[in-house]
């Protein structure tokens, strides 16, 4: 991610490395479940409670009444129980690339490698590779879990 106060910087396909590559896809999908979980929230926040007077916050009901064999009856549920609360929850994502490499690094035992760009009438010696991310969505630390007082399933 990139932080706030860093401005985004545009870059040519030809000067991004193998792991931006990668990384760019999962990072914005990583980033979309996380927007859409703060929104769920908001809205959780915003339609389960009210405040009648300032300071105080009380949990916002929806009452119903109808009548049943000549007698009237009443029912009061939380708002939030009646409407669908929308959440994005990505299980599992693919990535295919295909790749033709001209520059591969190494630096402090890692490597890195260049995609490849042509400019007319140049020519580079290259490889193609053809490669396929699956990513999935992990589960809680079970310490998290038993943090929060959650057993798992």
């Amino acid at each position: 991610m990139t932080p706030e106060n860093e401005p985004a910087q545009a870059l040519p396909v030809s000067q991004l490395a193998l792991l931006q590559m990668i990384s760019a896809p999962l990072s914005a999908m990583m980033e979309a479940q996380a927007a859409s979980a703060l929104a769920s929230a908001e809205l959780v926040k915003k339609i389960s409670f009210y405040e009648p007077e300032p300071g105080r916050r009380e949990i916002a009901m929806a009452d119903f009444s109808h009548q049943r064999n000549g007698e009237v009856r009443q029912i009061r549920v939380p708002l939030i129980s009646l409407v669908p609360v929308q959440s994005m929850r990505i299980a599992e994502a693919k990535l295919s690339f295909n790749v033709k490499m001209v520059q591969i690094e190494k630096h402090n035992g890692r490597v890195k490698a260049m995609p490849a760009y042509q400019r007319s009438g140049e020519t580079r010696k290259h490889f193609e590779m053809n490669m396929q991310v699956t990513a999935v969505q992990d589960e809680l630390p079970a310490s998290l879990l038993a943090e929060l007082g959650v057993t798992p399933d």
